[in-house]
């Protein structure tokens, strides 16, 4: 039954987590320490409908909401939770590491080479815009970084996939949106019986 849930909403969730984790899976330097927001989000596969939701940040958590899914994770105890929200159950996963420099968004990408273009305006902000170039295709893509957050708003990858972060609103978050709510049944994850 789960694999069949998480297979209904896979391929635009995996291209929104992908993304957020590829360029927003944050262990900043402390300047570069990403400031609290909210916003919605827009994803989109080439060729495929666009999915939208909801995105809280707070270093070091952020909130995803898609549709019947909502994604918890702290990257300080690094475990995410996948939230169900018709049947109020949940599944723990790990979150994976990752390291983002918003002075070289490729430091710790060996896949991808870096160029910075300049200063732009992303979905209403002032951003650094950094272009980047696929290794192995060389095929093009870009990044976004805001001035204000340090976080990247606007990601458009070399095989033709895109994430926005718009609507946003700089400013502390609170705290309970970043727990499982009461009433929520751990369940397995099937995932974890392979």
């Amino acid at each position: 039954m789960w694999e069949e849930v998480m297979m209904k909403h896979s391929s635009h969730l995996r291209l929104a987590i992908s993304a957020l984790f590829v360029w927003s899976g944050l262990f900043p330097l402390a300047e570069d320490t990403p400031q609290p927001f909210s916003s919605d989000y827009v994803s989109a596969v080439k060729g495929s409908k666009p999915t939208t939701g909801k995105f809280y940040f707070s270093w070091p958590r952020y909130r995803m909401d898609s549709g019947n899914i909502i994604i918890i994770t702290n990257y300080s105890t690094q475990i995410s939770y996948n939230l169900f929200l018709d049947k109020h159950e949940y599944i723990e996963t790990r979150a994976p590491r990752y390291s983002f420099d918003a002075q070289d968004p490729c430091m710790k990408r060996p896949d991808i080479t870096c160029r910075k273009i300049g200063p732009e305006t992303a979905n209403g902000r002032a951003c650094d815009k950094w272009e980047t170039t696929d290794k192995e295709t060389g095929l093009p893509g870009s990044i976004c970084i805001d001035r204000e957050l340090h976080f990247p708003i606007s990601v458009r990858h070399a095989n033709g996939a895109t994430f926005d972060y718009i609507n946003i609103k700089a400013g502390p978050q609170e705290a309970s949106i970043f727990e499982v709510p009461d009433g929520y049944k751990k369940v397995p994850n099937p995932s974890s019986n392979r």
